[in-house]
């Protein structure tokens, strides 16, 4: 056991030492330390040391405020710039899409209408039969019918 009373021995010199010191030890200057980037501790003006610090807190909300309006700033201007490159990108798909329905009409030659439909008008007696008997002749209806099928869509 003679490092446990070599332990107790040091505790009791130690506070032996700090009970016969003038003045508390929380009372020193620069205890306890600045912030760090505060202004360094000054050992007779507290007045002054405090002003000082409340300068310096200044000056770096200042800067930090600064800092967050750049960011916000580019921000901005990156949603902007990603919001005019989508408008680009989907009048271009609009142009595409158009020049294809165009295409599409021309080679068709249907002005708009899809091939095989009749659009704004009902079907003559005549068209009615001239449907019924190719039908009959291809043996694909078996009693006749007025009901046309259109070919399938196309995708667009």
């Amino acid at each position: 056991m003679p490092l446990t009373r070599r332990a107790a021995m040091a505790l009791l010199l130690a506070a032996v030492a700090l009970a016969g010191r003038p003045e508390p030890l929380a009372a020193q200057a620069g205890y306890p330390p600045p912030a760090p980037g505060m202004a360094p501790p000054s050992f007779g003006e507290p007045t002054r040391q405090h002003f000082e610090i409340l300068r310096q807190q200044e000056t770096d909300r200042r800067s930090f405020d600064s800092f967050q309006r750049g960011q916000q700033r580019e921000t901005d201007r990156n949603l902007e710039t990603l919001r005019r490159q989508q408008r680009d990108q989907q009048r271009i798909r609009d142009a595409d899409r158009r020049q294809g329905r165009a295409a599409d009409e021309a080679r068709t030659g249907s002005g708009g209408q899809a091939q095989g439909r009749r659009i704004g008008r009902p079907l003559t007696e005549a068209e009615r039969e001239r449907i019924n008997r190719a039908a009959r002749r291809s043996g694909s209806l078996g009693t006749p019918s007025i009901m046309i099928e259109d070919p399938p869509r196309r995708r667009r």
